[in-house]
């Protein structure tokens, strides 16, 4: 496919155009062809000018020197033009994963262009990227990232999340690593409950968390300690009354608790995860909290643990 990848070098970079002129037989000084590659690639579609990322937002600057979008991507869709779109876009991503790198990024450009809400297509594309074109793949991610924040896609948050903590190698890893966290679906009726709650057992102040507590409270803990793999008794759930929660939080919060640095939200639940599923010393984490809304204020129904 080199006679294809040629005149594609705006996206391949030079190492593309070395190896297309060593096998098609040319004797171009090598250094001249690399400063011409260098040089075509400051009039690239990739490298437009935009403003900075806001700061205070935990998002990494895509560059301090290059593109934070690419012009010649079309603008993120939200959702699909038609199934046959969605269908023919999916099916020249497949394609390209057998691609070489070259062709590959010509295929899953085309595919972006047949389906902008493709966004896995989208994600493959900025990954073919990040080795070569590292600013232009974390502007490529930061625009997929702000564009599914506040989305009611929690699927779509994941995917992302996953993505992009698997992607994180090389000089780049933490900048992509960091696109991995503070990721949220809409705020709900329940999200600013949720965060009281957090605040007040995160404090050991019971007197914050007790208006949101009723009578009964449902906890289901996970404990890895004793996962019946190694002979315990795993998961275990209980009503617990006002004075019992109580005494459960008060145990945990000397185990430092922790909850998932990204969170989705619906009509009554709250859940969080995160991207990096090692786990290190001893630690409590809030995976899941639930409200009923029936009333003036949410009242606590459910919390949801991991011990391990």
């Amino acid at each position: 496919m080199i006679d294809t990848c040629v005149p594609a070098w705006r996206l391949c970079g030079r190492s593309a155009i070395l190896r297309a002129a060593i096998t098609r037989g040319r004797w171009m000084p090598i250094l001249a062809l690399a400063s011409f590659g260098a040089f075509a690639s400051l009039f690239s579609p990739l490298a437009v000018s935009a403003p900075p990322s806001a700061p205070g937002q935990g998002v990494p600057s895509a560059s301090s020197e290059r593109a934070t979008v690419p012009a010649a991507l079309p603008a993120i869709a939200l959702h699909p033009k038609s199934a046959a779109s969605l269908a023919e876009s999916k099916r020249l991503a497949a394609d390209a994963e057998t691609q070489d790198d070259c062709e590959k990024v010509t295929l899953l450009r085309r595919a972006i262009e047949v389906e902008p809400a493709n966004h896995d297509a989208r994600m493959a594309f900025a990954g073919a990227l990040l080795e070569d074109h590292p600013d232009e793949a974390l502007a490529i991610l930061t625009a997929i990232r702000t564009a599914l924040n506040n989305t009611g896609c929690r699927e779509c948050l994941e995917n992302f999340a996953g993505f992009v903590w698997n992607a994180a190698e090389g000089p780049n890893a933490e900048k992509v690593k960091q696109l991995a966290s503070g990721l949220h679906g809409p705020p709900t009726r329940v999200t600013a409950a949720a965060e009281a709650v957090w605040k007040a057992f995160t404090s050991g102040e019971w007197r914050q968390l007790a208006p949101y507590v009723g009578p009964m409270t449902r906890v289901h803990v996970r404990n890895y300690l004793t996962d019946p793999a190694f002979g315990g008794d795993g998961d275990w759930t209980k009503r617990l009354s006002r004075r019992a929660l109580r005494s459960f939080l008060e145990e945990r919060h000397g185990y430092d608790p922790t909850r998932g640095d990204n969170w989705f939200c619906d009509a009554r639940c709250c859940e969080y995860w995160t991207a990096n599923q090692g786990r290190g010393d001893l630690e409590a984490r809030l995976t899941r909290v639930c409200f009923a809304t029936t009333g003036a204020r949410p009242t606590l129904t459910r919390l949801d643990w991991e011990d391990g």
